[in-house]
């Protein structure tokens, strides 16, 4: 358990690349939604990562440890991932009816793909008998969903506006996983709540539409 937190960063994103490739939404086609990318993509690979803290002290009677890595999941997997719920949901809620023969175009500003893993903790041994902590969590960066619209009757602009959504991922502790099974766990919620913020902005866009 305590060798477990010396996790490497290529192993780590080994666990996510592993998982992320297990899924490849087909995109649907919505003749009277747009969708502009204009998220940042820093990287072309599924996730970026970086160590932002490790160190392990290996002291007589007493030991700690932190590994912590930022992970910055692949701005065009997580758009597509959003793009294919939007427009299931549009169609499901009937966007079309609301625009009433004209088009919209979306053009996404930022959506929550990071996120925070951290194992750290201590051990302290008295003679016959020792006491301990450990953390082993996931914490996702408080960004916020957020991206323009225009309602176009073809090129006449008819009404914009913009919408801002926050991040509805929360923070997960890991109890009796492996590490690899643990980040598995978060990504499946990460996926699940990229569906109801597509829910949600779909929504939200619809009542902004009416306003």
């Amino acid at each position: 358990m305590l060798f477990s937190g010396c996790i490497s960063t290529k192993k780590y994103i080994n666990y996510i690349n592993q998982k992320c490739n297990q899924k490849n939404e087909l995109i649907n086609v919505n003749d009277y939604v747009e969708f502009k990318d204009t998220i940042n993509k820093t990287t072309d690979s599924i996730v970026k990562a970086e160590k932002i803290k490790s160190y392990f002290i290996p002291a007589i009677f007493y030991w700690e440890w932190n590994n912590t890595i930022k992970c910055e999941l692949s701005g065009k997997q997580t758009f597509n991932t959003f793009y294919y719920y939007f427009q299931c949901y549009a169609d499901s809620l009937n966007l079309k009816d609301k625009l009433n023969g004209e088009k919209i175009n979306i053009s996404f500003e930022s959506i929550p793909n990071t996120f925070i893993y951290t194992n750290k903790g201590y051990i302290v041994i008295i003679i016959i008998a020792y006491f301990m902590g450990q953390l082993e969590a996931i914490f996702p960066e408080n960004s916020k969903l957020i991206f323009t619209y225009r309602i176009l009757n073809g090129t006449k602009e008819t009404k914009s506006g913009k919408i801002e959504i926050n991040n509805i991922n929360t923070p997960v502790k890991n109890i009796w996983k492996s590490t690899k099974k643990f980040t598995w766990m978060y990504i499946d919620q990460y996926v699940n709540n990229l569906k109801i913020l597509s829910k949600t902005a779909c929504k939200t866009l619809m009542d902004d539409i009416d306003n």
